[in-house]
């Protein structure tokens, strides 16, 4: 993307922005909605990206996401622990799960300190798997943030994190 196409991409979220703004001015600043605007773009940019580069392992984004927290977390834990690690609703991370489980990924077991809950882990084939994918993810998610600075990466988290307790405080 040349700088003139992003420009104009921004253009017309600025655009829109402020028309909505000009609706409702009592109400809203135009930079929230832009913020929204930009946010839901660039996630959706990454959903697709991180959609195609997944499909060939037969996962999508989000299986990814809990296999890979697991692989982290090198422990099993309960399902409200993972729930919370990957910000999915538990009855959302249920699915998740047993389809992971179907494919061989991750185990479970009942936990032995509260045997109403589940504990979850990777297991040996959801290991090897990681094992062979992540080099070339890691080298690919380098690439996808290539056009951003350390310093700016590390300040793009802070804001992101200070927008989330931003929405967390108002959802309640």
């Amino acid at each position: 993307m040349t700088p003139n196409q992003e420009d104009s991409t921004w253009l017309s979220y600025s655009e829109q922005a402020e028309k909505s703004a000009n609706e409702y001015p009592s109400l809203m600043h135009a930079s929230s909605l832009l913020v929204i605007l930009a946010i839901y773009r660039a996630f959706s940019i990454l959903d697709r990206d991180q959609t195609r580069e997944l499909n060939v392992a037969n996962l999508d984004p989000k299986q990814f996401n809990v296999l890979a927290v697991l692989h982290r977390v090198e422990e099993p834990i309960t399902m409200r622990e993972l729930s919370k690690m990957v910000a999915i609703k538990p009855t959302n991370l249920t699915g998740l799960v047993e389809s992971l489980f179907e494919k061989g990924y991750i185990s479970r077991q009942t936990n032995p300190e509260d045997r109403r809950s589940v504990l979850v882990t990777t297991s040996n084939e959801g290991e090897k798997f990681l094992n062979e994918f992540l080099p070339e993810h890691w080298k690919h998610l380098e690439g996808l943030m290539s056009g951003l600075s350390e310093s700016e990466r590390t300040r793009l988290v802070k804001l992101l994190r200070k927008l989330v307790v931003s929405i967390e405080d108002n959802s309640k």
